[in-house]
């Protein structure tokens, strides 16, 4: 509701990006989203809606697994800039020999896992404001993050709101479920240009460590045909982004065209929601 649809958008496509970097960097098959979380820490926080919990001691080290049981994965981009938005904010890994310290920086991704290994804190905010989105992973399908978990914490007038939603035009409420079909094959290609490119650097490997004129020969082959699917499946990657691009243009007209003939009318898309600060 509050990062509104543009917003909520953006906020699904990052933790996807993330958790598909997880996949790669931890050379796993796959895992699911398990909650994420827009933080914002100022020196002197107000006492807006953005403030979750006025008065949290959030610099406390921590194990995010002991937090929620199922986390097995960590993740921390950071949105702005230590040393010009905000000092103080630092993030920490507490190890035995000494702590590691993290500058945040725009753009700046730290992964890790979630367990016991990774003691880690966030240094007091002491001038401005830093923003991170904070996000983890699980490996267990059962306990991925569901958006209907929601649900059960939304109030009365929260609720309400969402209600209002069925009163939006059917053309945007068309756009809308173009735009997410696209995204959802988008998130597919990605994943089978990972899987691809992860079998074509075996299959290089192999080659340099093979021997014999016909096996390099086969390999030859085989490599030049995975590269040509592997060219077709970016080739598909654009198309897709390109429809995606296209249809966000669509639906942001669209909206715009409903907003003038029902002024009055609200949608609520929600914003995901984990335990813990990064």
């Amino acid at each position: 509701q509050r990062l509104g649809v543009k917003g909520n958008t953006i906020f699904n496509i990052l933790i996807n990006k993330v958790r598909l970097q997880v996949m790669e960097d931890f050379g796993l098959d796959f895992v699911y989203n398990s909650g994420a979380l827009l933080t914002r820490l100022i020196g002197e926080p107000p006492d807006d809606e953005w403030e979750m919990d006025r008065g949290h001691i959030y610099w406390n080290a921590h194990v995010d697994k002991a937090n929620i049981a199922t986390y097995d994965y960590s993740a921390l981009l950071y949105l702005n800039n230590f040393g010009t938005d905000f000092e103080g904010g630092e993030f920490e890994f507490i190890d035995n020999d000494a702590n590691r310290v993290v500058e945040p920086r725009v753009g700046r991704l730290i992964l890790f896992t979630s367990g016991p290994e990774n003691l880690h804190r966030v240094c007091r905010v002491d001038r401005g404001t830093r923003y991170v989105l904070a996000m983890w992973f699980t490996c267990s399908e059962p306990h991925q993050y569901n958006d209907d978990d929601d649900e059960k914490t939304l109030s009365k007038t929260t609720k309400a709101s969402k209600a209002n939603k069925s009163q939006l035009t059917p053309a945007v409420e068309q756009q809308i479920s173009a735009l997410r079909g696209i995204n959802k094959e988008l998130i597919t290609s990605n994943e089978v240009l990972l899987r691809k490119n992860h079998e074509l650097t075996i299959d290089l490997e192999n080659l340099r460590s093979g021997s014999g004129g016909d096996k390099k020969e086969t390999k030859k082959e085989n490599k030049a045909k995975k590269q040509g699917e592997l060219l077709q499946e970016m080739a598909l990657k654009r198309r897709l982004s390109a429809e995606v691009e296209f249809a966000k243009r669509r639906l942001q007209a669209a909206l715009a065209q409903d907003k003038e003939a029902s002024p009055d009318s609200s949608e609520r898309e929600g914003d995901r929601m984990g335990g813990g600060r990064g």
